[in-house]
C-alpha cells in the first residue's frame, strides 16, 4: 500500500529544524500548515525541479514520529544571562555580543536561551564583519536548530553546508581574501556529495531566489512583520505602516517601540481585535513615540493605550 510521495532524507530534517525554529519563535508547538508555508522557499532554492512540496499529513507524520524525542524541559532552553556564562564554558570575550543579541531579542519578544548562546559563542569569530546583530542572530537560530535536529535523529551533528555557506559571505575584515567564491561553494557541495544550504539569509546571497527578511537590523520593522501587522506579506517593507515607521529616524525611538508593540501584544484584549484595529494602534503607539522622543514630556509608558488592551500600568512616572 502506497504511503504517499518519498521526499530526500534532507528534506526531513529541513522540516524538523523548521518545527523547531517556529516552536521558539512561536512559543508554543506549530502545526503543520505554519511549517509547511515556512518550507516552501527553501525548497524552491535547493530543489528548483526536483522535489515537490510535503504534503501537510507528511508533516503532521514526521513531526509526531519525534515528539517522544523533543525534551520540553530541555536545560539548555532557558533564558541566558552573563551569571550563567562561566558555568556553561562561554568566555567572558563572548560577552559584548552576547549582550547585543540579548538586547535585539528583548526588542522583538523573542526568548534568547543558554542554547544560542553557547552557538553565538562558537560563531562568534567567523561571523563577516559587516553583520548586523540580526543576521548573527539568525545564523545562531539555524546552528541551534540543526543541533536539536540532529539529537532527535540520534545522529552526530553534522553543519558542513551551513559552514561552507557561512563562509561564502564577508567581508571579514583582513581575511576576506579567504572568503569561499559562489563557483568553489557549489563544487565544494558537489564533490563532497553534501547537499547545497537550502535556507538563504541575506538579500544579496548566491541564489536569486532568496529568503529576505525584512528589515534586517531595525527592531520595529521586526516586530510589525512578526505580528502579521502588515498589509502586504509579499512585501512586507512596503506596508503601509512600515512606512509609517520612517517617522521613527533613531534606533532608540524603534526599539521602545518595538518593546511596547510586543508587551501590547501579550494584553488580555489583543487576541480580540481584529487587523484593523491593531493597525490602529501600532500607528497610535508610532504617533506617542515619536511625541515623546521629540517634545520633553515626562511621560515614560502610553497609558490610554495600555487601559484600552487590559494593562496594568507599568513604568509610568
Amino acid at each position: 500500500m502506497s504511503k504517499g510521495p518519498i521526499y530526500p532524507t534532507t528534506v526531513k530534517e529541513y522540516c524538523i529544524e523548521t518545527f523547531f525554529l517556529l516552536w521558539k519563535e512561536l512559543r508554543r508547538r506549530p502545526i503543520a500548515i505554519e511549517i509547511r508555508d515556512r518550507m516552501v522557499s527553501g525548497l524552491e532554492t535547493a530543489y528548483p525541479n526536483s522535489v515537490q512540496l510535503p504534503q501537510i499529513r507528511w508533516i503532521q507524520r514526521t513531526i509526531r514520529n519525534i515528539s517522544s524525542k523533543v525534551n520540553k524541559n530541555d536545560p539548555y532552553e532557558i533564558p541566558w544571562s552573563v551569571g550563567i556564562s562561566q558555568e556553561y564554558g562561554i568566555s567572558p570575550d563572548s560577552n559584548h555580543l552576547l549582550l547585543d543579541i540579548q538586547r535585539w531579542c528583548s526588542s522583538i519578544g523573542y526568548p534568547f536561551t543558554l542554547h544560542e548562546a553557547i552557538w553565538a559563542h562558537t560563531l562568534r569569530t567567523i561571523m563577516p564583519s559587516n553583520f548586523t546583530v540580526e543576521e548573527i542572530h539568525n545564523w545562531v537560530k539555524l546552528y541551534s536548530a540543526r543541533e536539536r535536529t540532529c539529537r532527535v535523529l540520534e545522529r552526530e551533528v553534522d553543519t558542513r553546508d551551513m559552514d561552507y555557506f557561512l563562509n561564502t559571505v564577508g567581508p571579514r575584515g583582513s581575511d576576506d581574501t579567504k572568503r569561499i567564491s559562489p563557483w568553489t561553494y557549489f563544487t565544494l557541495m558537489t564533490v563532497s556529495k553534501i547537499e547545497p544550504f537550502h535556507t538563504y539569509t541575506r538579500k544579496n546571497d548566491i541564489s536569486p531566489k532568496i529568503t529576505y527578511l525584512p528589515g534586517w537590523g531595525d527592531p520595529a520593522t521586526k516586530t510589525v512583520t512578526n505580528l502579521a501587522i502588515t498589509d502586504n506579506k509579499e512585501d512586507p517593507t512596503n506596508s503601509w505602516i512600515v512606512r509609517r515607521l520612517e517617522a521613527l529616524t533613531d534606533y532608540e525611538s524603534r526599539e521602545v517601540y518595538s518593546l511596547w508593540l510586543n508587551y501590547i501584544s501579550k494584553a488580555t484584549y489583543w487576541t480580540d481585535l481584529n487587523q484593523s484595529q491593531r493597525v490602529d494602534i501600532a500607528d497610535r503607539l508610532i504617533k506617542w513615540v515619536y511625541r515623546r522622543n521629540v517634545y520633553p514630556v515626562e511621560e515614560w509608558s502610553p497609558h490610554e493605550i495600555l487601559e484600552e488592551i487590559g494593562h496594568k500600568q507599568k513604568g509610568a512616572r
